[in-house]
This record gives C-alpha cells, structure tokens and sequence, in this order.
C-alpha cells in the first residue's frame, strides 16, 4: 500500500509539472497579508484582500500563472506563457505556433509589466530585501536555479542534478545564501521526493525517505522543516523533520506519528498530497486527498480533498475545508509572510473561491473573485 501512494502522488505530481501554465491556479499573500494576487482562467489579479479592489493585470495575448509577491509588497512575479508564429518553411501548408515560457515582474507602484528570461518560470523566490528572486530555467536537457534582479539580469546559476524533476517549495536556508527545494525523482517504477539543497553550484540531497510532501525554513528560529508522509489501510502515517544550518544537524520534532484526525478505514485510501508551512514554522497547511476504493460493476470510485491547519507540534487542529465527493478543481493554500492569515484557492465548480482565515482557521470568510468582462487595471 505504501509503495502504490507512492505511484499514485508521484504520477500526480508529475502530471502536475507536465500541465502546470497556461491556465495554472495560483495565490500569493503580501508580507503584511494585506494584499492578494491571484491567477486563474489564465488572467492575474491583485487586490487588497479587505476590499476586494480587484485589479486585472495587463498581460495582453499571454496566459498568466503562478504569482508571488516581493517582501516589500511592491511587485509580484508571475510565469507568462505567450504564442508565437514558428518560422516557415516551403513543407509547411499552415503557420505553426510555438509557445514560449517567460518570467514576468508587475510593478504595483507604477502599473508596468515587464516580460523578462524567457524559458523561466516557477517555483520562484524572492531574496530577503526585494532586490532580485530564484526561478528555474528549463533547457532541452538541464535545469538550472537562477537569481535574477529585477531588470531581469542573471547574478549567478546553479544546475541541478540530472534525474532531480519538479522542484517546488523553494526556501532560503536560514543564515545562508543556499536555497532548499523538494524535488522528484524516480527509481526504478517508483517515484520519490525528497529534499535538496544548493551549497555554492552543488546541489546535495538532504533527505533520503523519498516521502517529502512539504517543506519550509524561517529565518527567525534559523531552522528548516519538512514533513514525510506514508499511507496504509489504516490511515497516514508523519514526521516532522528539522534542519539546524548552525550545527548541520537533522532531528525530528514532536509531532504525532498517527494523528487521530487522519485515521481512516479500510474503505478508503487517503495520503497527504502537499504540506504548506506558514513563513514562521508554526503551522502547515496539510492538503489531504482521499479515495474510494476500486469500484464494482456498476459502480464508479468517488474522490475528496481536505484541507487542515494545524500546529507544528500536532495541536490546534482546524479542518478548515471539509472533502466535497467528486468534487472538480483544487485546493490552493498561501500564507502571509507574518504567519497571521491563510488563503485558500479553490478551484472546485464554475466559479473559483477564494476563502480567508485566520492562521488556526477561526474567521472564515469568502471573497469574490473578479470576472474577466468587468475587471481591468
């Protein structure tokens, strides 16, 4: 069982990577969780969360995705994917596009939007003091982490490991100049992912259970987390893993094994699909996915997702988005930068949600998402 939801997340996380842009949902909270910037149906918008002043992002003729905002509250980058006419030939009957993948900076000050590197886009993260972010460039063959300046110019590039796929969650290692990252990769039929992190222009693996779902670091405790995750017939088994860059030492934090609130049956098949930590460690967001068993004849397996806020050391648990069954779209969790608000897109049903908490889950309430006809900047 353990080594099936293996398969199972894995090929989910990959599926994921492989269709991640053009329309990609997306949330990012500003520093002070004032401000939210929100991508779906391929359009961004940034707003005061408070007053819903929703504002649409000029991207003309591109497909936006992905945001996050800069420590300042200032700009926020985002993945572009645009088309464009490939060069013709004599063989050619009809003109071919090809679609191209940019970084791409709004600047909330003055309203500009700036295409930078292409062939670069998520996961993204900002330095400290704004003054430039990480991204992952993609070629043919390699992969490499870049820091850019907000004029788009590269400082300096790290490649990754061949073999590492879908690097997510990128955090500064606190103290350092080092980034850490969650990221796939697969060993024989099984896929697996881990933690890695950049020392100079190597990259090292930090983990070795292959079961990472989440990982975060803050720069106020100087330590680093990750969660691990395994499931079987009787519900899903954690570990909460921290990481001390001063002594380079991995131990393990007092987090319940079994915790009750995820106990499930033999009639089900559950497995956490994504952990979120707040910027100071003290809470996760924990995405849930839940599933029914192979259908008999006539019958059809039914699917939920959850969503959790729960302290790092195990309490103050919150269900705050109870599983829909066959429910369509997906759970998006953001927290601001001062750990006191959680967001949570849902893109379940026609028209996406985004709803608004507390950090424990207490204060529940909906915003409005823009609509494309009545929104511009």
């Amino acid at each position: 069982m353990r080594n099936y939801m293996r398969i199972i997340a894995g090929l989910v996380a990959l599926l994921a990577f492989g269709l991640a842009g053009c329309n990609s949902p997306g949330v990012s909270v500003s520093s002070d969780g004032r401000q939210v910037a929100v991508s779906h149906q391929g359009s961004l918008y940034v707003a005061d969360i408070e007053h819903e002043n929703w504002r649409k992002v000029a991207i003309e003729g591109a497909s936006a995705s992905e945001p996050l905002w800069s420590p300042d509250g200032r700009y926020v980058v985002f993945e572009v994917f645009t088309t464009e006419p490939v060069a013709s030939t004599e063989q050619q009957e009809e003109t071919e596009l090809k679609t191209i993948q940019h970084a791409a900076l709004h600047d909330t000050a003055t309203g500009a939007t700036d295409t930078l590197a292409e062939n670069v886009g998520p996961p993204f993260l900002w330095k400290s003091d704004g003054s430039g972010f990480v991204a992952l460039r993609t070629g043919e063959k390699t992969s490499d982490l870049v820091l850019f300046g907000l004029d788009g110019a590269e400082k300096y590039s790290v490649r990754l490991t061949e073999g590492i796929h879908s690097p997510r969650q990128l955090c500064w290692i606190p103290g350092e100049h080092d980034v850490a990252f969650v990221g796939t990769h697969a060993v024989e039929d099984l896929t697996w992912q881990d933690v890695y992190r950049t020392r100079g222009s190597e990259v090292e693996k930090m983990s070795d259970s292959g079961l990472v779902d989440g990982l975060g670091s803050s720069p106020a405790s100087k330590l680093m987390a990750w969660m691990e995750s395994s499931a079987d017939p009787n519900g899903i088994s954690l570990a909460l893993r921290s990481y001390d860059p001063r002594s380079g030492s991995i131990g393990r934090l007092p987090f319940p094994n079994r915790p009750a609130f995820l106990r499930t049956s033999d009639a089900t098949s559950a497995y956490v699909s994504l952990a979120t930590f707040s910027p100071n460690l003290a809470r996760i967001a924990l995405i849930v996915s839940v599933a029914s068993p192979e259908p008999q004849d006539g019958e059809h397996s039914h699917y939920q997702e959850f969503c959790y806020s729960i302290e790092t050391n195990g309490s103050g648990v919150s269900l705050i988005r109870p599983g829909e069954v066959d429910r369509k779209g997906s759970l998006h969790p953001a927290w601001s930068q001062n750990g006191q608000r959680l967001l949570l897109l849902d893109t379940a049903g026609e028209e996406p949600k985004l709803l608004v908490y507390n950090a424990d889950g207490t204060g529940k309430r909906m915003a409005s998402l823009p609509k494309d006809e009545t929104t511009t900047e």
